[in-house]
């Protein structure tokens, strides 16, 4: 049977309660497969991968070729929502919400990053790769200059 199961990546960071309403929703839009949640995996003590993001996997299962592509459609739909929900509701909360969504093989199949409830969701490896810098302008005094100078040139 197709299944899919949600889950924190730290319940450390996320608890069940911070996302059951992801689960209900995902749960009102693929009533035909089995949804179930947890609070996923603690850390080892001493292990690293603290991450200032606030992170869900989602583990799909089961789930034919042919529908694969509408599933993770409407879960990445699904996650945009809960995230921009999750700033509203705490917007004292600046962590960027993640979704990463799992095939059955454990390899990312999509996965949403929203940086604030404002921003446009993009995915992980577009939100962890470098911005590049914006481009200042001139300042007017230095542009007032230069034509001065260029219109004297002119005048002899």
């Amino acid at each position: 049977m197709a299944a899919i199961k949600i889950e924190a990546q730290n319940p450390l960071d996320l608890e069940e309660q911070d996302f059951e309403d992801y689960v209900e929703a995902v749960k009102g839009e693929l009533p035909e497969i089995e949804i179930n949640s947890g609070e996923g995996q603690r850390m080892p003590a001493g292990a690293r991968g603290v991450t200032w993001w606030e992170v869900l996997r989602v583990y799909i299962s089961d789930i034919p070729d042919e529908v694969k592509g509408y599933v993770i459609g409407k879960l990445l739909d699904k996650a945009y929502d809960w995230a921009k929900l999750r700033f509203k509701k705490h917007p004292e909360n600046k962590r960027p919400k993640c979704v990463v969504i799992h095939g059955a093989d454990g390899k990312e199949e999509g996965s949403i990053v929203l940086e604030s409830a404002e921003d446009k969701p993009t995915t992980t490896e577009e939100a962890m790769n470098p911005k590049p810098a914006k481009r200042t302008t001139k300042s007017t005094k230095s542009s007032k200059t230069s034509k001065s100078k260029t219109k004297r040139k002119t005048k002899k």
